[in-house]
């Protein structure tokens, strides 16, 4: 299959791991070659997180989560995938209060707060939050400890509408700060996912819902992109039970009540709403916390 044109390069920034007494933090720093670095503020990476800034609005940055939220209902433990590409399939229709596998698919507002558990299947016009969510005791972060990122309450949240809207569109950017594309696995498999590029980053594409990004997972890392995998759904039949459809299309749930949808060689802007979906959280960068 052939690639229109995208643009992938190797970013300048050198990622310096420094040890400290406290622990590991992570550090960029603008290096070129046989020159100086220079004093640029040293940026603390959250546990959890990807090491690059993205903006959500004129006077905020997040940093995004490492891997696909994941919930495993016999320990009501929270984790990340450890894995940008990592997710869960089939096993999410074997849920249950007790079920000690993992799942990665989840209805709106089921952080267990108020009895809206993740684990539960919920019809539409169940009584679950119409309403914005992000960082309350509905959002899955806000209310959840992360097991592996930071393991306390309300460091993480989902992003807003306007915040997913204003990170895709509004960013200065030559072209799309986002696409679809395919991520080379070390296998050489290759999954289909969206790419959103950081605020540092010289990587665009021209054409946003077609299969034009082409990333190894070398390059991912080094350049701190962001991959949403290719997921797969829950959907409802007829007779009210639920089944797993891996091949219809891909659903991310936002902390208000619309989602980002995508399929093979199509991405829909965030306007969707969904029963279903993964969830990729935030941490907010707090710049006073970072000097």
């Amino acid at each position: 299959m052939g690639y229109n044109r995208a643009y992938i390069k190797m970013n300048n920034k050198i990622l310096i791991l420094i040890l400290m007494a406290i622990g590991f933090t992570t550090a960029l720093s603008s290096c070129k070659k046989d020159e100086e670095p220079d004093n640029e503020t040293k940026i603390v990476v959250p546990e959890g997180a990807l090491p690059h800034l993205f903006s959500v609005s004129p006077t905020k940055k997040v940093f995004f989560a490492n891997g696909n939220l994941q919930y495993q209902a016999s320990t009501n433990t929270w984790r990340f995938a450890a894995n940008q590409w990592d997710t869960i399939g089939c096993g999410n229709i074997l849920r249950s209060a007790t079920y000690e596998g993992w799942i990665d698919l989840f209805s709106y507002g089921t952080s267990g707060y108020n009895g809206a558990v993740p684990y539960k299947f919920y019809g539409q016009y169940e009584d679950l939050p119409t309403n914005d969510i992000s960082g309350t005791n509905y959002d899955w972060g806000g209310y959840n400890p992360i097991s592996n990122a930071g393991n306390k309450a309300g460091l993480w949240r989902s992003l807003t509408y306007d915040e997913i809207r204003y990170m895709l569109y509004q960013r200065s950017f030559i072209g799309y700060s986002f696409g679809l594309g395919k991520l080379k696995l070390q296998n050489d498999s290759e999954m289909i996912g969206v790419f959103i590029f950081p605020d540092d980053s010289e990587n665009y594409s021209d054409n946003y819902s077609s299969n034009v990004i082409k990333m190894s997972v070398s390059e991912l890392e080094a350049t701190g992109t962001v991959f949403l995998p290719y997921t797969g759904v829950i959907n409802q039949m007829w007779s009210g039970s639920y089944f797993y459809d891996k091949d219809h299309l891909s659903v991310y749930l936002l902390g208000s009540p619309k989602c980002l949808e995508f399929v093979t060689g199509y991405l829909w802007p965030p306007t969707q709403s969904r029963e279903y979906g993964c969830v990729r959280l935030v941490c907010d960068y707090k710049e006073q916390n970072n000097k």
